[in-house]
């Protein structure tokens, strides 16, 4: 338990940046897209203490070990927090985009490939501040596949498989 008593709750993670700039020596939790002009803690990991940059925390991805290797569509990993590397800002969360590989409906299928194209452009990760949706990488690697995929369900499934 923290050693002081009591606290102060906020509803969201707006909320949260709100009440954490509203005071003075405040701490707080919150994604790094959305704490704008507050500080982000340094964070120790092995003998240095690491600060928050997208790509400090982007480089905990090149030790991470997906969960299943042989899985052709599940492309979660673990990460290794402990062990990460130098240079490493160990407090990320990993987000997945999930898919299905098939649609009934073109339509549908072709609504869901356009929102994933979306997301991995550079329009679409535009918006973020300090946040990667994808390592530069991952992204060339996903964007080639929809380029030399054939069908938009070709591609749909391309894109929801992530790099190799």
């Amino acid at each position: 338990m923290w050693p002081i008593k009591g606290g102060e709750a906020a509803k969201g993670t707006s909320g949260v940046v709100d009440t954490i700039g509203a005071g003075e020596g405040n701490i707080g939790y919150a994604d790094a897209s959305q704490i704008g002009d507050l500080k982000a803690a340094k964070i120790k990991a092995g003998k240095e203490f690491i600060e928050y940059s997208p790509e400090a925390a982007a480089k905990i991805l090149e030790s991470a070990k997906r969960v299943d290797e042989t899985s052709k569509s599940n492309y979660a990993v673990k990460l290794d927090r402990g062990n990460a590397g130098e240079g490493v800002y160990p407090v990320v969360l990993v987000s997945y985009a999930v898919a299905c590989s098939e649609y009934k409906d073109p339509e549908t299928a072709n609504t869901v490939k356009s929102y994933l194209e979306y997301a991995i452009s550079a329009e679409g990760r535009g918006g973020l501040q300090g946040r990667r949706r994808f390592r530069p990488a991952e992204r060339g690697r996903h964007q080639e596949r929809v380029r030399r995929s054939g069908s938009d369900q070709d591609r749909l499934t391309s894109l929801t498989r992530g790099p190799n």
